[in-house]
């Protein structure tokens, strides 16, 4: 149903902006340029403990990636929807992290 597609993917992106506040909130930004910006892979759990996280595309600064990576897993758990159907849309989700 279309109405229920509609409400998922405004659910799932109002959690996906969260969760990218959530790891911003948890970003150590000192001493790195401006403007740097990675893809990010996040497996979450039911109860949003970040399984596993990956750079899956670079910022080209290598501090930059591991402090977006560190984020991640000090932001765990991540804030994510209760209802379970909603979650299993989103248990994997590739974000893009321009703090």
């Amino acid at each position: 149903r279309l109405e229920e597609l509609e409400y998922d993917q405004s659910e799932i992106s109002k959690f996906v902006n969260l969760i990218i506040k959530a790891i911003e909130s948890k970003f150590d930004e000192t001493n790195l340029k401006e403007g740097l910006s990675c893809k990010i892979l996040i497996r979450m759990s039911e109860d949003g403990t970040v399984l596993e996280s990956n750079i899956v595309e670079s910022s080209g600064n290598e501090l930059f990636d591991q402090r977006a990576d560190k984020a991640v897993h000090s932001a765990s758990p991540l804030p994510v929807p209760s209802e379970i159907r909603l979650f299993n849309k989103m248990r994997t989700i590739r974000i893009t992290f321009e703090p």
